[in-house]
């Protein structure tokens, strides 16, 4: 976590603690609700007191664990040209007949007399 900076809070400077709460958080954090159920909340208040840490660092943890976990999905163009269709050597040949076919009656003019 980077190192602690106070947040402005509204009428304050910077550099003066939130009467309110009185914590002081990194710059680079952003603040969320988090809605739960009872029993979810129960257990992390249970387990905020067990350990003497915050609420907010036990969930921060956990979702930072989560999300560590989840892999991220492969750009839909990944695999798209499989399964035998259209290859770039039948590609290539394809527009040099197109080419061939097209070129041919220009050519055909100029050779007439």
């Amino acid at each position: 976590m980077p190192a602690l900076e106070p947040v402005a809070a509204l009428g304050r400077s910077a550099g003066e603690p939130d009467a309110t709460y009185g914590m002081w958080y990194p710059l680079d954090v952003e603040k969320t609700t988090l809605y739960m159920p009872a029993e979810l909340q129960q257990g992390l208040r249970a387990l905020a007191r067990r350990t003497g840490r915050p609420q907010a660092e036990l969930i921060r943890e956990a979702i930072a664990e989560y999300v560590g976990t989840q892999e991220r999905p492969l750009p839909r163009s990944i695999g798209a040209g499989t399964g035998g269709g259209v290859s770039g050597a039948h590609s290539e040949a394809w527009l040099h007949a197109q080419w061939d076919r097209r070129q041919a009656p220009a050519l055909d003019r100029r050779k007439a007399p």
